[in-house]
């Protein structure tokens, strides 16, 4: 599994760069290009692959936390304009979490695909050049199917969580202007100006729902040899929490294709006390934006 994450890591920054002109440019083309990148409207293709840990706690089967190494992908379109910013995606990550307690050690696969479409509105009266504020909402579909055999009958559980965020976010220009020759150790090398931006994004859940079977998870349906899948689930509204964030570092190539190295955090519950479900994760991303062309 991670040999075929750093292969597609290897293959995307080679296409990402290899696409990329190496011309140097001057301060003074660099500074337009920055506001370009920040006014021209795009959409982009994203591809990223990201490696982190997860930790859940299930009180409708056990008190005890589950935790380990998680890896995941993520597909989306991004649409960048002057005014607004629109965001649709597809994630998906897969871990084995353990409990160790004493001699004894449980692990439960967990797999979690989200569904999310967000769009944020640029604040014109407090923006400029250097800096980009936005504000907006989002809204996501989480399910999870988790198998852990040591719970026997118990062992499956399934759910999802839909949330819908308000959301801010702030952008920072960090352009390289000036080419830097720079030494580390004994090893000269060269910089070019280069198109940067870092970016803090914020979103808190304001209606948090979920569908959820209840406590251990039995229902009656296996009684009377008609087992159901959703057996004793019942879809609830505005109960939990759940906030995320990301940090995300972008350098825009001359070609208008970008790469990004994100950290990813993301934290809920459904509420409840008898069956409460606890999820979090923490994951570093790589992703490759392709432009695909200018936004009309």
């Amino acid at each position: 599994m991670k040999q075929l994450f750093f292969i597609l890591i290897f293959i995307g920054t080679v296409v990402a760069y290899g696409q990329d002109t190496l011309r140097v440019k001057n301060t003074t083309q660099v500074a337009l290009e920055s506001i370009k990148n920040l006014t021209i409207p795009k959409v982009y293709l994203e591809l990223g692959v990201g490696l982190g840990s997860g930790k859940f706690r299930d009180f409708a089967t056990s008190p005890l936390f589950y935790s380990g190494a998680q890896a995941g992908l993520n597909i989306a379109i991004k649409l960048n304009k002057p005014t607004h910013e629109t965001y649709f995606g597809l994630n998906y990550s897969l871990g084995n979490l353990s409990n160790i307690t004493g001699s004894s050690y449980t692990s439960s696969l967990v797999n979690v695909l989200g569904l999310y479409y967000q769009r944020l509105i640029v604040l014109q009266n407090l923006s400029n050049s250097n800096w980009i504020y936005k504000a907006g909402g989002q809204f996501n579909t989480t399910g999870t199917y988790r198998y852990n055999p040591s719970l026997q009958n118990n062992s499956v559980g399934m759910e999802m969580i839909n949330t819908l965020f308000v959301s801010g976010k702030v952008s920072r220009d960090v352009s390289r202007t000036k080419e830097k020759d720079k030494k580390f150790l004994f090893i000269k090398y060269h910089l070019n100006p280069r198109v940067r931006s870092l970016s803090f994004q914020l979103n808190i859940g304001v209606m948090n729902n979920n569908f959820r079977n209840g406590y251990a998870y039995i229902d009656q349906s296996s009684v009377v040899n008609n087992p159901k899948t959703f057996g004793g689930y019942t879809y609830n509204w505005f109960k939990g929490f759940r906030m995320s964030s990301s940090l995300n570092y972008t350098i825009h190539l001359h070609n208008s294709n970008a790469v990004q190295i994100s950290y990813l955090w993301d934290a809920l519950h459904t509420g409840g006390d008898t069956n409460r479900f606890e999820m979090s994760h923490h994951t570093i991303r790589f992703s490759i934006l392709f432009n695909t062309k200018s936004a009309l």
